[in-house]
């Protein structure tokens, strides 16, 4: 919007000139400024009588165009807003962002002042589309996604762009209706103290403060987040809060509902117990890596509204503490209950949580070798709400606990995870424990002994499945493909047989009749021929993301048909597909689909694939190697390997960048 405005105090008139070079190599978002004349001293030009007022700049938010002069003043930089926004009405001001075309300049407006917020949702809304019929999807999509952020009062500073004067310029006209109540920080390593202190004092309304891999906040930072006494979510990934620091955070933010410190090894024994004394509503509490707490902290979290709990890598926690912990009053509503790699997860510490953690729903256990099937069996008996079961690579559980589980549990639970679990052979203890009609999502992925046999016993015990994963299961093939099929064709949304190479066309053939959302084919021998099929039924109508990536008989042929019937599809993984060709790849980058679709590839370029997604490329490069993917690219492409049955509309993670 690099554009100098005149308006003559006999009428408001507002008229576009030429962009004088004010655009700074280093600033925020070019230097602009508001040029506010008198008709008697427009005559007088050549005296240079005009006044200048800067709405925002990158590495300057406070000097004035036309002089080195730095405002050092707070006061003196917020007259200066407030004279400009009461000299312009929010008529000429919503017509000036009429003018702006791209989601990044509605992006950098956003943070200027809290008026310009609250004015560009109503701009965006009323935008015209472009005339390009195939972009008019892709811009909707983009400016409904930068609209909700803003309609949230959201903001996300990403990168190592993002320095001081950015948050001071974000503090400026803190004070008004229109407040930010979100912010997160990812990967921005200019930021320091000064400017998050300050940030922190002017917005005292933020509800949500995420901060990761910020090396250089220490523990002024953090403690300054305590003025914000309204905080309900902080979240902080590899921050260097101290045990004080956390302390005032405690004592400022009464109403904290969900604390999460991953990576955050200075934090303590006596940080938890600031905390456990300090934020009483506590409900979701999320401790990864803490090498100096230990059972003495955990025993003292004492907060009987706490209804999550996830302890991950926690090497000084060990059975003593988690059974003081559940024995006391914060596991009467504990709900979900996470152990990764805890020295903690015992047969006898998850059996006295089976016994005092009465209203626990969900429990997932990951890498956790203590764990035998006695533990399992209390767990059965002794939960009568437990509705989701996660076992990721737990070598001492097997088919007897399992089928305990189920033959108690089978009309309550609704999710089994079983993954890598090496005393889990087959998964026949599934259809040995009867039928367990309330079972919606199913995963048996890296169990190398289960058979098509095993698989049609498990679906026919299991008839209402709606999300099923059998990846890494080499022996499965077309007979467990096709009674998976046939037994739950109503109800099936999410399939996912990757790295099961005996699965062909024939399975194709059977899962055209489901309504599929979410097919994942990766390494499978399928051909042309079966996906053609597939993608004229009335499965491929209502597909929404399919990955081919590793099938080495899919060519350039059936794209065409792809193209045609696949309207609904926003995700496509065609990588490492040897006979899909440049040629291809440009078809399918051409017309609607390519405009509303991202497309996963071998030949794929960064650049073309984040804009795509709506965001910039995270490593700051134009147009990397075609074998480099950016970062927003790997997080699909993991998306499209899970199953989920989510629109794309929230499944999409926007980010206003600094940039």
């Amino acid at each position: 919007m690099g554009q100098t405005l005149s308006m003559c105090s006999s009428q408001a008139v507002v008229r576009r000139v030429e962009d004088a070079d004010l655009e700074n190599e280093d600033g925020m978002f070019g230097l602009r400024t508001l040029v506010v004349a008198s008709e008697q001293e427009s005559s007088e030009s050549e005296e240079g009588s005009s006044l200048s007022y800067p709405i925002s700049s990158r590495d300057s938010a406070y000097e004035t165009a036309g002089s080195d002069e730095e405002v050092a003043e707070t006061d003196d930089s917020q007259g200066d807003q407030d004279l400009i926004n009461s000299m312009l009405p929010n008529e000429i001001l919503w017509l000036i962002f009429t003018k702006l075309e791209e989601p990044r300049d509605w992006s950098a407006s956003a943070v200027v002042c809290r008026k310009w917020l609250s004015l560009l949702p109503s701009v965006i809304a009323c935008a015209p589309s472009p005339d390009d019929l195939t972009l008019c999807k892709k811009e909707r999509r983009r400016r409904q996604a930068l609209q909700r952020q803003l309609e949230e009062r959201r903001v996300i500073l990403a990168g190592p762009v993002v320095s001081d004067t950015r948050l001071l310029a974000l503090s400026v006209g803190a004070h008004g209706k229109n407040r930010l109540s979100k912010i997160e920080f990812v990967d921005c390593p200019k930021i320091t103290d000064t400017g998050f202190s300050a940030l922190a004092s002017a917005c005292k309304d933020l509800r949500l403060v995420s901060i990761s891999e910020c090396g250089q906040l220490s523990g002024e930072a953090f403690a300054a987040i305590g003025h914000c006494q309204g905080l309900e979510v902080l979240r902080l990934h590899g921050a260097g809060i101290s045990d004080s620091a956390l302390g005032k955070v405690a004592q400022g933010c009464a109403m904290l509902q969900e604390l999460s410190l991953s990576d955050c090894t200075a934090v303590g024994n006596e940080g938890l117990t600031h905390v456990a004394a300090g934020c009483r509503r506590l409900k979701r509490l999320e401790l990864s890596g803490q090498s100096g707490l230990t059972d003495t902290g955990l025993k003292a979290m004492e907060i009987p509204t706490l209804k999550h709990l996830l302890l991950k890598r926690m090497r000084g926690v060990t059975e003593t503490g988690l059974v003081s912990f559940v024995q006391g009053p914060s596991s009467r509503k504990l709900r979900t209950l996470t152990l990764s790699r805890s020295p903690a997860a015992t047969d006898e510490a998850l059996s006295q949580v089976a016994r005092h953690a009465v209203s626990l729903r969900a429990i997932t256990l990951s890498r956790c070798s203590r764990v035998t099937n006695k533990a399992l069996q209390e767990i059965a008996l002794r939960s009568p709400s437990l509705q989701h079961l996660t076992l990721l690579c737990c070598p001492g559980i097997g088919d007897q606990g399992l089928e305990f589980v189920l033959s108690r549990r089978s009309d309550t639970l609704e999710k089994l995870c079983v993954s890598k679990c090496k005393g889990v052979r087959d998964g026949q203890a599934l259809a040995l424990a009867g039928p367990c009609n309330s079972m919606r999502v199913l995963e048996l992925s890296g169990l190398p002994h289960m058979t098509d046999k095993c698989l049609a016993a498990v679906v026919r015990a299991c008839p209402n499945l709606q999300e099923v994963d059998c990846s890494k299961s080499p022996k499965v093939g077309d007979v467990g493909a096709m009674a998976l099929a046939q037994t739950c064709s109503r109800s099936l949304k999410n399939v996912s047989f990757r790295g099961c190479s005996k699965v062909t066309d024939k399975s194709l053939a059977a899962l055209s009749l489901c309504k599929l959302k979410v097919l994942v084919l990766s390494g499978c021998s399928i051909s042309d021929t079966g996906l053609v099929g597939l993608m004229r039924s009335t499965c491929g109508r209502n597909l929404i993301s399919l990955s081919v990536s590793k099938c080495v008989h899919v060519t350039d042929a059936c794209l065409p048909q792809l193209v045609n019937n696949l309207k609904n599809l926003w995700s496509l993984d065609i990588r490492r597909c040897p006979q899909i060709t440049r040629q291809g790849i440009r078809l399918l980058n051409t017309g609607r689909f390519g405009a509303k679709c991202t497309i996963l590839d071998s030949h794929h370029s960064s650049a073309s694939g984040c804009e795509k997604a709506g965001v910039e490329c995270a490593s700051g490069m134009s147009s990397p190697s075609s074998q480099t993917e950016c970062r927003t690219n790997r997080k699909r492409s993991v998306t499209a390997e899970k199953p989920c049955s989510r629109p794309h509309s929230q499944r999409a993670s926007w980010k206003i960048l600094m940039q």
